[in-house]
């Protein structure tokens, strides 16, 4: 979160100087960098275990554990609805935020959504112990939604920084 923040600030300071244009030619640095890294990265020998190749019996085993545990169907439901509204809504917000701040203005907002979730990462020990599992994930949840929902009922101007403070009860949501 704290990397995405940074990559979100240093993209609203080159975006009050360069079009947009330039910002995608730059981000193709770090891209062919991590190429080069990946393409001499060797993959550790594995010692003395045997692993299950078969993507079939790992499929079966996984069905039938769903079968199974009804509290595993429930909860993996849950996480995939969640991470799917979630992730779209975060792909959503960039389009949206365009039609009420500047371009340069939304690497602001991005970087405000980031700082914040890895603040929400970094005291998500600390709210679980205090308060238990169950109360954090459902205030995290209802926060979410509030915010979500706040920003973009009532589009103004600081709409974005309403919806980036959703990004502080990610982290103890997902820990």
């Amino acid at each position: 979160q704290s990397a995405l923040a940074l990559s979100a600030a240093v993209s609203a300071i080159v975006l009050i100087w360069f079009p947009f244009r330039t910002l995608f030619w730059l981000s193709l640095a770090p891209q062919a960098l991590g190429l080069v890294i990946g393409m001499f990265t060797v993959e550790p020998s594995r010692h003395g275990r045997e692993v299950e190749t078969n993507v079939f019996a790992h499929m079966r085993e996984a069905i039938a554990g769903f079968k199974r545990d009804w509290r595993l169907r429930d909860v993996s439901l849950a996480s995939i609805l969640g991470f799917a509204l979630g992730e779209a809504k975060h792909m959503f917000y960039p389009a949206y935020f365009a039609t009420l701040w500047s371009s340069w203005g939304l690497g602001i907002a991005g970087m405000l959504t980031h700082a914040l979730g890895a603040l929400g990462f970094r005291f998500a020990g600390t709210l679980i112990r205090r308060f238990r599992e169950l109360p954090v994930l459902l205030w995290a949840n209802a926060m979410s939604i509030v915010f979500g929902v706040t920003s973009t009922a009532i589009p103004t101007v600081a709409s974005p920084a309403i919806s980036s403070l959703a990004a502080v009860p990610y982290g103890p949501s997902v820990v």
